[in-house]
């Protein structure tokens, strides 16, 4: 194949020449000449004004760029799929994204009424201590009041006793002296 690929260029080769001109010859290399002006000298190129350049380094040349531009292209049809590809997950993960950043929101919603809920009720539970507080007070002084008229009473209550026993003895001296 390669035979007669090369072989085809050179009956295209050698029907051009024929029906072309040297003016032309010469202004085709004059354009080559012109497009690897951009070539830097580090570039392999062929010399177009070189009488040793052969139709068949042409054709290896040309086979050589054919093979080359086989590569790339598939290289950049791979670059391309995986381009596709890693947009497909980058949408399918934007889609994710997006739906967990709508549940956050909901879920940052829900927190946000069960914590407003939750400081109404610490608000509630506050002026409750603070009324029990206020109460708790209230029977600290009732309870020192109450310790304090019971502390009275017994007292009172241990002088009647007393009292009560002498007037027992009393009684009983009375008796005692009644009977006599």
């Amino acid at each position: 194949m390669a035979e007669e690929s090369t072989k085809n260029w050179a009956d295209t080769d050698s029907d051009s020449s024929s029906s072309s001109s040297s003016s032309s010859s010469d202004s085709e290399q004059e354009e080559a000449h012109c497009l690897m002006a951009d070539q830097t000298s580090e570039d392999e190129v062929f010399d177009f004004a070189n009488t040793e350049f052969t139709l068949e380094d042409l054709i290896n040349a040309l086979n050589d760029m054919v093979k080359e531009y086989r590569k790339l292209s598939h290289s950049f049809e791979e670059i391309k799929a995986e381009n596709k590809s890693l947009k497909n997950s980058s949408i399918e993960s934007s889609t994710d994204t997006l739906e967990d950043i709508d549940s956050l929101k909901t879920e940052l919603s829900k927190l946000m009424m069960e914590n407003e809920l939750l400081r109404n009720e610490s608000s509630e539970l506050k002026a409750e201590i603070e009324k029990l507080n206020e109460s708790s007070t209230d029977t600290l002084e009732d309870i020192d009041s109450l310790k304090t008229e019971l502390s009275k009473l017994m007292m009172e209550n241990e002088l009647l006793r007393n009292e009560s026993s002498e007037l027992k003895a009393e009684i009983e001296k009375l008796n005692l002296t009644m009977s006599s």
